[in-house]
């Protein structure tokens, strides 16, 4: 089964055709740096396991995003329904890293502050490979802070748009499973 139909049968609504997969990020990107640049980001693309793609909630069917298409340091991840702007994509490496890296801000996903507590706020911020800013995505579907040892969740469960992210202790309830094509 593709990754777009197991997205479908999960539940998901809203998901734009081909907003799930994006070609040519890295060769679009390219063109507007340095040669230098260029060619070490097309040496980090071929780690990348999903480069723009949707991250969704299995409890409220929505999507993690920056909230506001922030583009700043600091701004908060939240979730709302599924739209495929690029606030909502996202690329994830597959090295050592284990980086979560908006499309539209080009900033990591990140627990602010390098908090280890429950209830810890989620935010983007520049993507400096700090312990706090790496994630392990399991085929369970939870995403663990490797730094805190806790996963990302939706706070109070909520099915709202524009919910606040955070983490909690690994415990496997629905607003801790994510999906994602793969």
């Amino acid at each position: 089964m593709s990754a777009i139909a197991r997205i479908k049968r999960s539940g998901f609504t809203g998901l734009a055709g081909g907003a799930l997969l994006l070609a040519g990020l890295t060769a679009s990107a390219s063109a507007a740096i340095a040669p230098a640049e260029a060619a070490q980001r097309q040496a980090v693309a071929t780690h990348v396991l999903f480069p723009g793609v949707l991250i969704g909630s299995d409890n409220s069917k929505k999507c993690l995003e920056v909230k506001n298409s922030s583009t700043a340091n600091g701004a908060l991840a939240d979730q709302w329904d599924c739209n495929g702007n690029d606030n909502q994509l996202w690329g994830y490496n597959t090295d050592t890293t284990g980086l979560i890296e908006n499309v539209n801000s080009q900033k990591c996903l990140e627990v602010r502050d390098s908090g280890t507590a429950n209830g810890a706020l989620v935010d983007q911020w520049d993507c400096n490979d700090n312990p706090n800013q790496t994630w392990w995505m399991g085929q369970s579907g939870l995403i663990e802070n490797r730094y805190s040892k806790k996963c990302l969740e939706v706070a109070n469960s909520s099915t709202t748009n524009g919910a606040q992210l955070d983490q909690w202790g690994c415990n496997g309830k629905p607003n801790q499973i994510w999906h994602w094509p793969g």
